[in-house]
This record gives structure tokens, sequence and C-alpha cells, in this order.
């Protein structure tokens, strides 16, 4: 659909199975993509990285159950998740132009 040759595309929680899947049709369209490897520049940046804990997971029960250090740590899990690798592959990639 789109060709990505030559460019390196950085996946944060490339582990999982929604950023594997991407990381896969990153790679299909002919990007490097680097999940822990350091090709030098970066030209895509997928925030995957995030989830839930156990604590929070409700599984039937009540979400008013759901107690705030359990909400903290699953916002900070999924917001700092994202933000934190903006900054710092943002800036690079804004050096790169």
């Amino acid at each position: 659909m789109f060709d990505l040759t030559g460019r390196v595309a950085v996946i944060t929680g490339g582990g999982g199975a929604l950023a594997s899947a991407m990381g896969a049709a990153l790679i299909r369209a002919g990007a490097r993509v680097a999940v822990l490897e350091r090709w030098g520049r970066i030209n895509i940046l997928l925030n995957a990285a995030g989830g839930n804990i156990p604590r929070a997971s409700r599984h039937g029960k009540s979400p008013c159950d759901l107690t705030v250090d359990a909400l903290d740590a699953v916002l900070r899990l999924n917001c700092h998740g994202t933000v934190i690798p903006t900054m710092v592959f943002g800036e690079h990639m804004a050096a790169q132009k």
C-alpha cells in the first residue's frame, strides 16, 4: 500500500501482540524496525507500550471497586509510556528534520 524502504521505525512495546503485528506490517512495507537495536536514524515512532495491571482488572466487578493507587499505576503505565518516548525520540527526529 505504501513504501517505507530505507525508513527506520522504533516501536515501544514491540513485544506485545498489537505492536508485533504493526511491526510486521512495517517490515512488509520495507521499513527497518527497531525494538532494541540502533539504526542511527529514526523516521517513525509507534508508541504501542501500555496495557493494564492485575490489580486494576475488574473481571466482572464494579468499576467503583478500583483503588486510586491501581488507577494511578495504569495511568502512569499508559500515559508516561507514550509521553516519555515521544519526548526522547521526538527530539532526535526533530534534529534530523
